[in-house]
């Protein structure tokens, strides 16, 4: 009944989130997009009914891994709120090199991404567009089978702290894939990371390889990581993904609560792959439930939902 609540509210907010866009487009707005988790009810509230994804508009000024800061509309009053609760941001004025990451990277051109990605860095953009950026180019990498870079860029981005926005868009391999030798190497030379995110992605590829042991030891050191807490939840439903038939029938229904406590921001991914479970296991309702969800009421774009992601 939670689960069915929250697609409501997602529905919803997608549905004020589609009218706001058509009546600003992407491209002529001043103005940042922010949309918000809704707040958790208090103890004297109750959750039945579901609470609208909140939508802002204003300038940011900073967004980092612990709050976002906006200046809404005309009146330029700042807004606070915490990091974890921003799902999606869709930027306003961008310059035209950005434009074209962003256009590239949609149109699953990742050629192109990693073509003008860094001389639009070296503009230097807010930082926080230049984490998002950099996390395109990590993804269009490993799509367009350069894993080595995309290693590399996840290891840059995680010298510093990242919302969870960002991290939630880690080149994580959510489903099972095949991994060519050159991506097992540069995998496996990643494994001892100090970035604990890029041990988190190195070791996902290698899940399907016969290097599964050490991947597997690697996630389970990761999700006990509380310094690190996106991470430390990725990590703890990346372990979903190793779990056998029977073993899913025993917990799945554990999985979906620890589903509906984790930051939205990072659901998608491990959405995904438990759907993946779930229909693997012959638990087709439970397995439809979360399809619906990610194909009518999707929380924000996500790589493991693009379909076009196949160019080189």
């Amino acid at each position: 009944m939670k689960f069915a609540r929250l697609i409501l509210a997602i529905w919803l907010s997608a549905n004020a989130m589609s009218n706001a866009n058509a009546q600003s487009p992407r491209s002529t707005s001043p103005l940042d997009r922010v949309w918000l988790e809704p707040k958790r009810p208090t103890q004297s509230q109750s959750d039945w009914y579901p609470q609208a994804i909140e939508p802002l508009e204003g300038r940011i000024v900073e967004f980092d891994d612990k709050q976002l800061s906006i200046a809404e509309g005309q009146t330029k009053d700042k807004t606070i709120v915490a990091a974890r609760r921003v799902l999606w941001i869709e930027p306003g004025e961008v310059s035209d090199g950005e434009r074209r990451v962003i256009d590239a990277f949609e149109n699953g051109d990742n050629r192109a991404v990693l073509a003008d990605l860094a001389e639009v860095l070296k503009a230097r953009p807010p930082v926080w567009r230049q984490q998002w950026l950099t996390m395109l180019g990590a993804n269009s990498a490993k799509l367009s089978g350069r894993a080595k870079i995309s290693l590399e860029l996840v290891s840059q981005l995680d010298r510093r702290p990242l919302p969870a926005m960002v991290v939630a868009w880690a080149p994580i391999a959510w489903t099972p894939e095949r991994s060519n030798d050159p991506t097992i190497q540069s995998s496996l030379a990643r494994l001892q990371d100090p970035s604990p995110l890029t041990q988190l992605v190195a070791a996902s590829w290698l899940l399907s390889s016969s290097h599964r042991n050490d991947a597997l030891e690697t996630i389970q050191t990761l999700a006990t990581n509380e310094d690190r807490p996106s991470v430390m939840t990725l990590a703890r439903c990346l372990l979903w993904t190793t779990a056998s038939p029977p073993e899913v029938k025993a917990n799945y229904q554990q999985w979906l609560d620890e589903l509906e406590t984790i930051p939205i921001s990072l659901s998608v991914g491990p959405t995904v792959s438990l759907q993946r479970k779930l229909q693997a296991a012959g638990l087709s309702q439970a397995a439809n439930a979360l399809e619906w969800s990610l194909e009518l009421t999707p929380v924000h774009p996500h790589p493991a939902l693009m379909t076009n992601r196949v160019s080189p």
